[in-house]
């Protein structure tokens, strides 16, 4: 175990690619029009490993592996710039991981909810192309606890190739082998390869439901800061509450558009979509009589043969699924309207899915070549859903167990913003509303009805 520090300390320095497999860099990758559908940010990931599994040696283990797997992950070690065209690109230059060691004279229970944005490695998109494409922070407590906080460059891969990439790392750590099939063997940022086969007819104009390149009106000014909730859900809760949507879509065509079965995340999406929009309203926000919904959907399984999946793209490949309903219907309490809205998304997520829709919209995104900041995705509600990945189990065990659980960061949402989770025994839902809304919020009744809202993010 760890020996518990006595004093604060702090060291920094670079880790870059260990060089043993002596392989070429590849060529710099220039961004998609998908990597620049959000402002330039960060991924934040944050692991926390309980002490009594934490190796004597766990930074130099952590700097050796991580040496390692760049070795396999070039563009990670890598830098973002400008290329000789003037467009930016990720150049495999070998910069370097930054690393950041803190040892702590306090214990993990000091750390207020359990995470915070201090843990993490401060990283700033400022600096390209000084600045890291990848960042480590460390931090040792006194009671031996450990966090192990990175953050990747959003504009080089979203969360699956993030992810792909932390559990290869891990991979590396526990000292075994990995195979070359699981590792990427070509960098460019060209999704469509993958559905070269694939038939789909031309987007003649953008419709509601595709990235539009009209560049954003110019803000008044900054938007109020978004309140943030988090709002757990066990595994029973959300099981009943399928199960009090299910029996309405079952045979029941004419209500939920043809769908006869909704998944627990579509039942909690339409949960979580029409509290929001109930809060807003009674809190006196917006006047719209429609609100659309945004999902990140990761077209990645979608390829054909999903010869894109299983860690084969390290790039964004995320194809928002859009749905607009009446405010009207979203306001409704009964659970025949949950029920529907929960149909509705489940039919719009079947059909927007389809490979040649996908294709579609990416050909779309590509014809308009835009610049950074000038591709605006249209909705009025937003929501992630990160539940599919099991962040806190074995496969992001670097050696010492599986972490006893994750965070992400304090990760600041926009307003209207959601994320859901992997939690101990659920889900936990981090909601971003204006502040009066997110008030009424903690005490809607339909919300309290099937989970509870906490206040730390490790349950």
């Amino acid at each position: 175990m760890s020996q518990s520090p006595t004093a604060a300390t702090h060291t920094t320095m670079r880790v870059k690619p260990s060089g043993k497999l002596g392989n070429p860099a590849p060529a710099p990758i220039t961004l998609h029009g998908l990597d620049m559908l959000l402002p330039h940010l960060f991924i934040r990931l944050h692991f926390f490993f309980s002490p009594d599994k934490a190796a004597s040696d766990t930074v130099g283990h952590l700097k050796a592996s991580l040496a390692d797997v760049l070795d396999l992950y070039p563009p990670v070690a890598g830098s973002l710039r400008p290329g000789p065209d003037g467009k930016l690109a990720f150049h495999s230059d070998g910069r370097g991981v930054d690393f950041i060691q803190h040892d702590v004279p306090y214990p993990y229970s000091d750390v207020p909810e359990g995470d915070s944005a201090s843990l993490g490695p401060q990283v700033d998109v400022e600096r390209m192309p000084d600045g890291p494409v990848f960042a480590v922070k460390v931090t040792r407590f006194s009671c031996g606890t450990i966090a192990l906080c990175v953050a990747m460059d959003h504009w080089l891969t979203d969360l699956q190739g993030c992810v792909d990439f932390v559990a290869t790392w891990a991979k590396v750590a526990r000292g075994e082998v990995v195979a070359p099939s699981s590792v990427p063997h070509d960098w460019t940022h060209a999704p469509l390869r993958y559905f070269a086969e694939v038939d789909a007819s031309p987007l003649v104009a953008p419709p509601d439901d595709t990235p539009s390149y009209t560049p954003p009106a110019p803000p008044s000014g900054p938007p109020p800061p978004a309140t943030q909730l988090r709002y757990f859900v066990s595994d029973s809760s959300l099981q009943a509450l399928k199960a009090d949507c299910t029996p309405r879509t079952n045979g029941n065509a004419d209500k939920t558009g043809g769908v006869s079965w909704i998944s627990s995340g579509d039942a909690l999406t339409a949960l979580l979509w029409r509290a929001s929009v109930r809060c807003r309203r009674s809190a006196d926000l917006g006047k719209e009589k429609m609100d659309t919904l945004a999902l990140a959907m990761d077209g990645r399984d979608r390829s054909p043969g999903k010869v894109m999946a299983n860690g084969q793209y390290l790039g964004n490949f995320i194809v928002p699924a859009t749905m607009g309903l009446p405010v009207e219907t979203l306001l409704q309490k009964d659970m025949d309207t949950l029920s529907y809205v929960a149909g509705t998304i489940r039919k719009e997520l079947l059909e927007q899915t389809k490979p040649e829709v996908i294709k579609a919209k990416v050909e779309f995104v590509e014809s308009a070549e835009p610049n950074a900041g000038q591709i605006v995705q249209q909705f009025d509600t937003l929501l992630t859903n990160w539940a599919r990945f099991a962040l806190a189990g074995p496969v992001n065990d670097f050696g010492w167990g599986a972490p006893m659980g994750f965070a992400i960061g304090d990760i600041k949402l926009p307003t209207r913003g959601m994320v859901v989770i992997r939690a101990n025994g659920g889900v936990l839902n981090v909601v971003a509303l204006e502040e009066e809304a997110a008030e009424l919020l903690k005490g809607d009744e339909e919300l309290l009805k099937y989970g509870e809202f906490v206040s730390r993010w490790i349950l």
